[in-house]
């Protein structure tokens, strides 16, 4: 899904696409152009992350954490880099404390003490606050660039006024899985952050693929119920003899039937609000449906 930012805000971050690579060395540069090509911020430059340090007690593959030998500018979620011998592997910090850093994800390999970690976050935070130079309704593109790569890396955002969240709840999972925190273990975010994002922008996609516009969306009860159950049988289908639950909630593949879907299609015959105009106000024109009246599996 296209990334929405908010109208007449400061510190709107952008990031570069890191493409499984290290900040480089060279300094990098972003610019910001309207949906006609005009550049609207000029070659500016961009920061990178500066954390860079080295691993101090080996880690086997499979590792959920690794011991540093320092924290120094780490943040949380940054993607990470491990380097050692020619062989690289991204991983993501989710917590860190003293010298443990702790990994979104088991490494896919083993590291001894002489693989290295740097930071491979490039971003740079807009400020969106001149609305005349940046009103909503037009699409706009980030281009991050450095001699240290080959390419320009870029990437194509919109501005939305009152952006609509993800309305999908941790609470809503627990009422279709009331086991859940018994299953839940120590990879897991307290308020399974990563099934319920999965789950929105799923709904989002097909809220799309059908003409509406899930960023404005006000109506979003309905989806709430709805995304419960395929954030639950995302999350649930990792889980060990989890699958069988997961299709029963969600279909195979997951979002294409179960009690999700019957829910799902429940949405295309109740008009919902979607703020087209941006400008607050209920429009006669603007309750439509999410999506056709269709019954259907498929995606």
């Amino acid at each position: 899904m296209m990334k929405a930012l908010a109208y007449d805000r400061s510190s709107q971050r952008l990031t570069a696409p890191h493409l499984g690579s290290a900040v480089p060395s060279a300094n990098v540069s972003v610019n910001i152009y309207d949906g006609g090509g005009t550049s609207l911020l000029g070659w500016t430059a961009a920061t990178k992350g500066s954390f860079s340090t080295s691993i101090t007690a080996a880690a086997a593959a499979g590792s959920g954490s690794l011991t540093v030998g320092s924290l120094t500018g780490l943040t949380y979620d940054e993607p990470i880099v491990i380097a050692e011998g020619g062989q690289t592997e991204l991983v993501v910090a989710k917590r860190f404390s003293g010298t443990t850093v702790t990994l979104q994800d088991p490494t896919a390999r083993a590291w001894t003490t002489a693989a290295t970690i740097k930071s491979a976050l490039v971003y740079y935070d807009a400020d969106f606050s001149a609305e005349t130079t940046y009103p909503t309704g037009t699409y706009y593109q980030v281009a991050f660039r450095s001699t240290s790569w080959k390419d320009v890396r870029a990437q194509v955002f919109r501005i939305v006024d009152w952006r609509t969240t993800n309305p999908i709840t941790y609470e809503q999972m627990r009422k279709v899985l009331t086991h859940i925190a018994a299953i839940r273990d120590g990879h897991d975010e307290p308020d399974l952050d990563a099934p319920r994002e999965l789950a929105w922008k799923q709904i989002k996609s097909r809220i799309t693929a059908d003409g509406r516009d899930p960023d404005v969306m006000r109506d979003t009860d309905e989806v709430k119920l709805a995304g419960g159950y395929l954030a639950a049988a995302l999350f649930v289908m990792g889980k060990a003899n989890g699958f069988d639950k997961a299709t029963s909630l969600a279909g195979d593949p997951i979002g294409s039937g179960g009690l999700f879907e019957l829910i799902y299609q429940s949405l295309t015959k109740i008009p919902l609000w979607f703020d087209g105009d941006q400008d607050h106000g209920r429009d006669e024109d603007e309750m439509q449906t999410p999506a056709s009246n269709r019954m259907g599996r498929g995606m």
